[in-house]
């Protein structure tokens, strides 16, 4: 978005201000995992934040890609575990919570499937978290997204908006407990 001066490349179209913000928060991300984890993870735990972030950016545009990264997100999450890698969480844990998350999203995906993109997400931070962090996580971010629905009027953005929600408070467990 920088770059580009909030233009298109090809047709100077304008491009929405959000990009700038995920740029922001990839940065963020980046930085903040650069101090919380040990060198060895930081390459792992990069690619994680920034699998988070594109399901949550991707989330309810009806394209597979969602799906393709949220795979690829908790599968290197759970390695990470099995690799003896990870500060936070052990390996049963890990892909316990990978699978209490599977079941939430197939849960949401028939209660609620307009939302089923946004909750794609709890399989990576179930493997990420493991299974009671996770519902620590959905309950605070439940929360947190029917306050935010109550006093926005905008209804159309819910599914990114949750997605976003979801996103960024399993990347702040992630660095909490692994801190």
């Amino acid at each position: 978005w920088l770059w580009q001066g909030g233009k298109s490349r090809c047709c100077d179209t304008p491009i929405s201000p959000l990009l700038l913000l995920a740029e922001v928060a990839a940065l963020a991300m980046a930085i903040s995992a650069l101090f919380v984890f040990p060198q060895s993870l930081w390459l792992p735990a990069l690619i994680i934040a920034w699998c988070i972030q594109a399901i949550a950016l991707l989330a309810g545009s009806g394209t597979d890609y969602p799906w393709r990264i949220a795979a690829a997100a908790t599968l290197v999450a759970i390695g990470i575990s099995v690799s003896g890698g990870s500060i936070s969480i052990d390996p049963v844990s890990s892909a316990t919570g990978a699978l209490a998350g599977l079941a939430i999203w197939m849960a949401a995906r028939r209660l609620a499937p307009r939302f089923r993109d946004a909750i794609l997400l709890a399989p990576v931070a179930g493997a990420l978290l493991g299974p009671l962090n996770l519902v620590a996580v959905g309950i605070a971010t439940a929360l947190l997204f029917t306050i935010l629905r109550t006093f926005s009027p905008e209804r159309d953005s819910d599914v990114p908006r949750l997605a976003k929600l979801i996103a960024t408070m399993t990347w702040l467990a992630w660095l909490w407990m692994s801190s």
